[in-house]
């Protein structure tokens, strides 16, 4: 489901928390939550949290014939499910990647928090894939074909090095923790140019 219907064409192997959302006893989505790729990172968002007591929401699709705001509807229910099954974890971390998908409109209607805006590098193949320049890199010279340095990699395959806008959601579960920062007012997202859906800006 998540290989059908992702824009990545792949899954989060290393999440640990699977759902799928069903519909008239229908598989229509998917949604994986795990660790983040570095942990070290992103808890001091949020003060005194745990080392295991946060997730991020690393892959969610949904069938194109989902009911509208379908989105925002199956995280509010993931987020119940959590806390009651797993009262530990203290809040989720999530990702809107701008250049793919959106500036994350379905986070904003569900109660995340916009805790952060940053430009993030990526190779464009020639297949149109967008593939992070960091996952890349990290797995050179294997995911390189041989290359030494994504440079090599991009000359060698046509890929072209853009820089497209991640932006970062944050939405507690336990009301005894909070953001070490005040959330970014929703207003950041057209100030610093970042107004996207389904990967292409708008006004």
């Amino acid at each position: 489901m998540v290989c059908r219907h992702h824009y990545s064409r792949s899954f989060c192997r290393n999440s640990q928390l699977h759902l799928g959302v069903f519909l008239d006893e229908r598989l229509v989505g998917a949604m994986q939550f795990g660790p983040p790729l570095d942990r070290s990172r992103v808890l001091p968002l949020v003060p005194d949290t745990p080392w295991y007591d946060m997730l991020e929401l690393n892959r969610m699709v949904l069938a194109p014939d989902v009911p509208r705001n379908g989105e925002s509807r199956v995280i509010a229910m993931a987020c119940r499910l959590i806390r009651r099954h797993a009262p530990h974890i203290k809040w989720i971390l999530s990702f809107a990647d701008a250049g793919q998908c959106g500036d994350g409109t379905i986070y904003r209607a569900s109660g995340f928090a916009l805790s952060g805006i940053k430009w993030t590098e990526f190779l464009r193949l020639r297949s149109g894939r967008m593939v992070r320049r960091l996952a890349v890199s990290a797995n050179a010279p294997q995911a390189c074909g041989g290359a030494a340095s994504t440079v090599e990699f991009a000359r060698r395959t046509g890929a072209t090095r853009v820089k497209v806008p991640s932006v970062r959601y944050v939405r507690i579960l336990d009301p005894a923790f909070e953001l070490r920062d005040p959330p970014l007012p929703h207003s950041a997202l057209a100030e610093r140019g970042v107004r996207c859906y389904k990967g292409k800006m708008r006004r």
